[in-house]
């Protein structure tokens, strides 16, 4: 013990050093240019063939890596899959196990009772789904009145998008030129807060009408579910373990949904839930316009109660219903048969779990495979860090920024791809903070190094591999999570080569030219987190980046110039005027940025586009391109001189924090010193290799897009890579969390 503490205090002093160093030379270590100096290459400009002439260079190695490591990548992925059906497939959703492989009964008969309940709770819902098919028109009527309620909900979003216009521009317009300006915009506020109260008036009425859709004691707040989980999540003494187990058992019982579509379904009760709350909680604040992600959630969750009517008949989901019942019926069973004091493995012959005669040798096989899991997966990362730690340190930090790339973004932007330009920039900030740089003896990759290294100044000068192996801080580095198989086994198909050269572009470009205006070092994907939660509320030592538009668009924009003189597009939201995509602050008057939504014309090529979801008969509701206007108004203050329009960057898909300290040294400290308010690293999923699968866009994310984006990344294969070689999730009882991690 005092050996351990001796080392924590070890830490905390080197932690601290290096953060105080770094934060004094960070000023003066922008550039990476000393990479190609080291590595001989003649790289004097950014040319295209300069370029390709490291890239390939680059492939050569990478050729070599997968030849030495993935010898044999289906023996390979084959091992990994048996392990990972072993370790954490049941009957159960969920084994809680301790440390030392043994069961925590505790935790399981806590949460029986929650069980025992939600099987009441399907049972009535499936009694009242058959009492409803056999009533005269009942279901036909359910959808005739959804779609009533929806049709009124949708005018008071258009209304109540336009109270937020109004009164923005009211704000910015009179500020102090009207002595009953305050007076008005109180007003402007009041009629906005009546609307959002009718709004979910209407939002409660609609709910009422799909029972079958919402969660087991809707509405779950995932928000909270997902903090009180991360407040203990990496403590390690026993109590902490104990309460982390319980909370992980109880978030199993809640964070559920159908078995068909899993995925799908689980995602958007966990939506539909988490926006009743957010409404909740708006009605109940002083705020009193329309926020965009809520404007967002609603309009999706139209749009999956459209999609269940449509694909599922009252007979489908009574099906479904019933398949929901019996497999946590046979989950309940199961765990009653894991704490039974008595005739246990007869119990256990006779429940009719198949494959299953002796519980006891059961859970030590679950407890072992787990740790052959991991073992294995940390094997197969050592095989790779010793390859890598051999190159030149160019290669391994092109192979770092490709890798990551390619798990955490996939084609989630286009040609400008400012997206990755972003996530690479985060990574060459946490290049240069000793925390993401370096191991500490807690990390459970350490061990596997000291296997090899004596010392451990000899893998700590590995920044660029550290970065990458040091778990948990980019999601797709767990050795539960399928995709870290391609960190040791890259994907060697067309598109996947393709995406490859494309980000180690980027990563070049970005190598030679590091900004110093965006000092991030965390970032999240909305839509992939489970319900759409925000973690911004969750991580109080970091600070949102401002939203920012993407780059200008110079052609093609004639008659949006004329839409936006005559007011002819749907308003989303203001972005305050700081800066652009590239971080410098723009030249023009305005003070805010207009999100907005244009529904007539594709310019390029003089098509009408027009997507639409039927909501009733007579109604029709059409999504159009998003983009970003800014207006400059001439010396008089009068009237439009110019408007400028930018690509949308859709702020669904990555938002991204920098730290309230100096950059790595609150991190070091609260790291070491104390674990109680430490958040897990990147809250990315859509990476994971989902990105290939679940977009392909242009340079541009228009409305269409971005649902697209929702909807897909929710169906989709989460950790499936370009050649579809990996499995689909399965609700696997490991000790992650879904869509967010």
């Amino acid at each position: 013990m005092g050996i351990r503490i001796c080392k924590t205090i070890r830490t905390i002093r080197t932690s601290i050093t290096l953060g105080v160093i770094f934060l004094l030379t960070s000023i003066n270590a922008q550039t990476f240019d000393y990479l190609f100096k080291d590595a001989n290459l003649n790289f004097n400009s950014k040319t295209e063939s300069d370029f390709q002439q490291v890239i390939k260079e680059y492939l050569s190695i990478e050729k070599k890596f997968r030849k030495e490591v993935c010898k044999n990548p289906n023996q390979i992925y084959n091992r990994y899959k048996g392990l990972m059906a072993r370790a954490y497939t049941s009957e159960g959703m969920n084994i809680p196990l301790f440390d030392n492989g043994t069961l925590d009964i505790d935790a399981i008969v806590a949460g029986l009772p929650e069980i025992e309940m939600k099987l009441n709770w399907l049972t009535e819902l499936i009694t009242n789904h058959k009492r409803q098919m056999v009533q005269k028109g009942g279901f036909a009527k359910v959808k005739k009145d959804i779609h009533a309620i929806e049709g009124e909900m949708l005018d008071l979003l258009e209304q109540l998008l336009t109270d937020k216009e109004n009164y923005h521009r009211y704000l910015i317009e009179n500020r102090g030129t009207n002595k009953n300006s305050n007076e008005n915009m109180l007003l402007m506020a009041r009629e906005s807060k009546y609307k959002i109260i009718n709004l979910f008036k209407l939002y409660r009425s609609l709910l009422a009408q799909v029972p079958f859709m919402l969660n087991y004691t809707f509405p779950v707040n995932h928000q909270l579910l997902r903090r009180d989980y991360d407040r203990v999540k990496y403590k390690k003494d026993i109590e902490s373990i104990k309460l982390k187990n319980k909370l992980q058992f109880y978030r199993r019982i809640k964070e559920d949904g159908l078995p068909v579509n899993f995925n799908l379904d689980r995602q958007f009760r966990a939506i539909i839930s988490n926006t009743y709350v957010n409404l909740e909680e708006l009605e109940k604040s002083k705020e009193s316009f329309i926020t965009e992600d809520l404007r967002y959630d609603i309009a999706s969750i139209f749009r999956y109660i459209d999609l269940v009517f449509k694909r599922s008949g009252e007979r489908n989901i009574l099906h479904g219903l019933q398949l929901w019942r019996e497999r946590v019926q046979r989950g309940y069973n199961f765990y009653k048969l894991l704490i039974n004091k008595g005739e246990k493995n007869l119990a256990a012959r006779m429940s009719g779990i198949e494959g299953i005669t002796d519980f006891d040798q059961y859970l030590k096989d679950v407890s072992k495979s787990r740790y052959n899991l991991k073992d294995y997966t940390f094997s197969k990362f050592l095989e790779s860090y010793l390859f890598w730690s051999k190159q030149k340190e160019i290669w391994q930090a092109l192979f770092v920024i490709e890798t990551i790339l390619t798990h955490e973004a996939g084609r989630l932007d286009g040609k400008d791809a400012l997206e990755r330009r972003d996530i690479v920039q985060l990574i060459l900030n946490r290049f240069k903070v000793p925390f993401y740089n370096s191991f500490a003896y807690e990390d459970p990759f350490y061990s596997y190094l000291k296997r090899v290294y004596s010392k451990d100044e000899e893998f700590q000068k590995n920044k660029w591999l550290n970065l990458l192996f040091k778990e948990g801080e980019f999601s797709f580095t767990y050795y539960f999570i399928p995709s870290s198989f391609k960190i040791y086994c890259p994907s060697n198909s067309n598109i996947s080569n393709l995406i490859r050269k494309e980000n180690l572009t980027l990563g070049l470009e970005l190598l030679r030219t590091s900004r110093t205006d965006f000092p991030v070092l965390r970032f999240f994907s909305r839509i992939s987190m489970l319900g759409r939660i925000d973690m911004a509320p969750l991580w109080n030592e970091y600070l949102q980046m401002p939203e920012r538009p993407g780059n200008e668009i110079k052609e093609g924009i004639d008659s949006y110039v004329n839409d936006v003189i005559n007011r002819n597009y749907k308003f989303l939201y203001f972005i305050p005027n700081g800066a652009s995509s590239n971080g410098q602050s723009p030249n023009g008057q305005s003070p805010y940025y207009v999100v907005a939504e244009f529904n007539n014309i594709n310019k390029q090529n003089n098509k009408f586009k027009k997507i639409s979801n039927k909501i009733s008969k007579k109604r029709t509701v059409s999504r159009g391109k998003i983009l970003v206007f800014r207006e400059e108004k001439s010396t008089e203050g009068q009237n439009i001189s110019k408007i400028h329009f930018y690509h949308y960057r859709d702020s669904q898909l990555f938002r991204f924090f920098k730290e309230k300290m100096p950059m790595g040294i609150g991190k070091g400290i609260t790291h070491f010193a104390s674990s109680a308010n430490l958040a897990p690293g990147s809250e990315v999923l859509l990476g994971q290799g989902a990105g290939y699968d679940t977009l392909n866009t242009s340079d541009t994310v228009d409305s269409t897009t971005a649902d697209r984006a929702v909807d897909r990344a929710a169906a989709s294969v989460i950790n499936q890579d370009l050649n579809q070689d990996l499995p689909p999730n399965r609700d696997n009882g490991a000790d992650w969390d879904g869509y967010s991690r």
